[in-house]
């Protein structure tokens, strides 16, 4: 416990990192002879939300001669320096909402207590007889409101239980989050019926233990992109953008929403999706009042990219361990555009992304990462650090 109370008080102090994960210490026992029943326990929890991080940049060009204080300093006063500010303090207060809605939920399990292994779904934790440190269970959970994004929730239930169901009573831990929805600048971003972590940890010395994550049931972009299944053996499964099947990795297809570019990439396990956006749709997404004479200078060639990806979590398994993330998800934004006269003044303005690949696949994300539903489990052993939820160790 004391362990607990210094990982959620560093988290809280830093202020950029809403947890809501379960610690997996290191095991104290020492490691059991040959043929003795090892030590098993197991972790379940909900959601793990990091907020990104911004540095916006703005810069002059062209000969700027005798047209500096008369273009600059309205541009500066007009749009660069409150643009700055908000764009800076964006991913913080996306953050805000979303921990609002979870950080005091308790979603975590970690006491595996004997008994039949629920279903993915049910009422509530007294409904399949657990008690509440072997089970978590919340509905209808929404973020507070934030003009720029949503979060959506149904049931969100996980478990801890040794399995009497099976003659082995094997070690399994489960976490669920039903019936999610992301909305961002009023996209109707992504849709899932279903984001599943489940890991198995045996009661007999030498076997190796399993993960697996799901995604189901896949819509994004009002239906523009489905998909059935996602997991992490399997990869996606009856994918499709534009009405057109997605099945190589590396493949994009390209289109229309909403009036603005879309293209789609398949890319590892995550599927990448990428808006081209006008300042004005960035502006008013912003709550931004821009003088329109500011608006009509704006040089053609502006780049503003709205990204998201989405895909199973990550897994990972072995002799004595487990654990998986049933999702993975993040959004991006990336921009850069110019004010002025080519050639004589301009005024230019810059957001890099924050997206990196991680073994071909994308994470990252400088607006927010989060991953849904993790489980995990352990026999006799202490826990590697890939196997401890990001920034809870």
């Amino acid at each position: 416990m004391r362990r607990r109370r210094r990982v959620l008080a560093a988290i809280a102090a830093a202020g950029t990192v809403c947890a809501l994960v379960a610690t997996v210490p290191p095991a104290t026992a020492a490691a059991p002879r040959a043929g003795t029943t090892p030590t098993v326990t197991a972790y379940a929890s909900a959601n793990f939300a990091s907020s990104g991080h911004i540095q916006p940049r703005f810069f002059v060009g062209g000969a700027v001669g005798g047209l500096l204080g008369f273009l600059l300093n309205p541009v500066l006063t007009g749009l660069i320096n409150p643009l700055m500010t908000l764009i800076t303090q964006l991913p913080q207060n996306i953050m805000s909402p979303i921990a609002q809605s979870v950080n005091s939920s308790g979603l975590e399990a970690n006491n595996p207590v004997a008994a039949p292994a629920p279903p993915t779904t049910f009422t509530d934790c007294a409904s399949v007889g657990l008690p509440p440190d072997a089970c978590f269970n919340i509905y209808s959970l929404t973020t507070q409101d934030n003009p720029f994004v949503t979060y959506k929730a149904d049931q969100t239930a996980g478990w801890t239980v040794t399995d009497t169901s099976s003659g082995a009573n094997q070690v399994r831990a489960q976490a669920h989050t039903g019936a999610f929805e992301f909305d961002v600048m009023g996209m109707p971003l992504i849709k899932a019926t279903s984001a599943l972590a489940a890991v198995t940890c045996p009661t007999v010395l030498g076997q190796t233990a399993t993960a697996t994550s799901t995604l189901e049931g896949v819509s994004m972009f009002d239906g523009t992109i489905q998909s059935t299944r996602a997991d992490s053996s399997l990869g996606w499964l009856n994918l499709s953008a534009f009405n057109q099947t997605l099945v190589n990795i590396g493949q994009i297809v390209t289109g229309t929403f909403q009036g603005s570019p879309l293209s789609v990439a398949l890319t590892g396990s995550g599927l990448s999706t990428t808006v081209q956006l006008d300042p004005y749709a960035l502006f008013d997404a912003l709550g931004l009042n821009v003088v329109s004479s500011l608006l009509q200078d704006i040089l053609p060639g502006s780049d503003i990219k709205l990204q998201a990806f989405v895909g199973p979590g990550e897994t990972s398994d072995g002799v004595g361990y487990a654990k998986a993330w049933g999702n993975s998800f993040g959004i991006d934004l990336s921009a850069h555009f110019e004010i002025g006269v080519a050639g004589v003044l301009t005024i230019g303005f810059e957001i890099p992304t924050g997206i990196v690949m991680n073994g071909g696949s994308p994470t990252g994300g400088n607006l927010l990462g989060l991953k849904i539903s993790y489980a995990a489990c352990t026999s006799d052993n202490p826990q590697p650090a890939s196997a401890i939820p990001p920034g809870v160790n």
